[in-house]
């Protein structure tokens, strides 16, 4: 039990602190439920004021109406965010100072510790979990929840007046904490705060930057600086706080995509290959980020075959090819740099890795044609390419090999000016070079 070997004047108090509140579940594992209930009664919660839900619509129905103080979400119910439903507590509850709000975590336990970060929770629980490491958890919460001072009481009385958007009331309780010298980067940090939600944006940039020389892993003073940055198209200095946040914090895998950004935003290829790293260390791997990451390195092999380093480009570009998911598009841009740097063949093995996936597609025959032409296999050239060329599915690399391969295979005149019609027709913009290829 948890509360054996503490203090029994300690222990009355948290059930003191706890009997009043209501609790919700929202989770669709049934033992994840019966875990939790017997946990809470045991922690002094009564039995008939723990709720249960299986999805964020009935939960948000719960909390509206029964004013539930403390919520454990599921991270994902029913398809839907757990993280989702804290709104609607916030809303409730704009003063986080007496309610709780907890995640729990799937096997990808990074971004559930992440969102305690960047939003209002207050903790994540990580699967696979015991009765035990649960209580403990909750016991650390409560705990902190429990904590009483002048300070706290300020800070989560302008914490919610922000929310409110009562501006007037948040400066009113911060200018006396603004005479002390404690917690200075967190009174830098909420006077930013008034100043951001009054659109004073430059002001703001200068508070989150004193918050962060009182302390210099101030999180969420990093990450406003960070965005604001970004906002204003400032991409070196967003990176620059971006790095300090990563140098301190774990990465959000959903903030992904905006770290990819930043970085090819700044030239920092070397990134690229790290977040690719570390997104294949995630047990859960979202295919929207994968394909994101896999769009990035093909840039990143740009970048190193452009300086020189052909051996990092090319094994760059196969990293690429891992996580692309088989996505064509993508597809198209590694084999379609593998030729531009003259590896041919390689661009032909990855390309014969995705036949059977999308060997009918007219991209893909696009891309074997390309290939072909580089292998100056003229006769493969026309058997594939001409019929693409005549469904008007041809890319203008392809029109360019038939054309090219036509006159070469010595095709009669009218067939090759039919095709330079047909390249014309789809491709008006490029009807000069076209035109230019071929003589009479």
């Amino acid at each position: 039990m948890i509360f054996e070997d503490m203090n029994p004047k300690k222990v009355e108090l948290i059930k003191s602190y706890l009997e009043k509140k209501k609790a919700l579940i929202v989770d669709n594992k049934k033992t994840t439920r019966t875990t939790l209930k017997k946990i809470l009664t045991n922690f002094g919660i009564k039995v008939q004021h723990i709720f249960v839900a299986d999805n964020n619509s009935d939960a948000c129905e719960i909390i509206n109406d029964l004013k539930t103080d403390i919520v454990f979400a599921g991270y994902e119910v029913q398809g839907q965010k757990g993280i989702d439903i804290l709104k609607t507590h916030m809303n409730v509850f704009p003063n986080r100072q007496n309610s709780i709000f907890t995640l729990i975590s799937g096997p990808n336990s990074v971004a559930s510790s992440c969102l305690v970060l960047d939003t209002e929770a207050d903790d994540y629980i990580a699967e696979p979990f015991t009765a035990k490491s649960l209580s403990e958890s909750f016991l650390k919460t409560v705990e902190r929840k429990m904590e009483r001072s002048p300070f706290l009481n300020s800070y989560h009385a302008i914490k919610e007046a922000i929310f409110l958007n009562n501006l007037d009331r948040a400066k009113t309780i911060l200018e006396p904490l603004k005479m002390k010298l404690d917690h200075l980067d967190e009174v830098f940090y909420l006077d930013a705060r008034i100043h951001q939600e009054e659109g004073n944006i430059e002001e703001a940039l200068k508070l989150f930057e004193q918050s962060l020389e009182v302390n210099h892993a101030h999180y969420l003073s990093l990450q406003a600086l960070a965005t604001e940055y970004s906002n204003l198209k400032m991409w070196k200095k967003a990176y620059t706080h971006t790095a300090k946040l990563l140098k301190h914090y774990p990465i959000n895998p959903d903030n992904l995509p905006e770290l990819i950004r930043l970085s090819i935003a700044n030239h920092q290829y070397e990134d690229l290959i790290k977040y690719a790293e570390f997104f294949r260390s995630l047990e859960v791997q979202s295919p929207c980020i994968k394909t994101n990451i896999a769009a990035s390195l093909v840039i990143c092999s740009k970048f190193f075959l452009r300086t020189g380093d052909r051996q990092k480009g090319i094994k760059t570009l196969l990293e690429a090819v891992k996580c692309s998911s088989g996505k064509l598009s993508i597809l198209e841009n590694i084999i379609n740099t593998f030729i531009e740097y003259k590896e041919v063949k390689l661009g032909f093995e990855v390309l014969r890795q995705f036949e059977s996936l999308h060997g009918e597609n007219p991209l893909y025959k696009s891309l074997e044609v390309q290939i072909d032409y580089c292998n100056q296999d003229i006769n493969s050239v026309l058997k594939k390419g001409i019929p693409l060329a005549e469904s008007g599915a041809a890319s203008i690399q392809v029109f360019e090999a038939v054309i090219l391969s036509s006159i070469k295979a010595q095709r009669k005149t009218n067939s090759i000016i039919h095709l330079i019609d047909k390249a014309v027709a789809k491709y008006p913009d490029s009807s000069k070079h076209f035109q230019s290829m071929y003589k009479e």
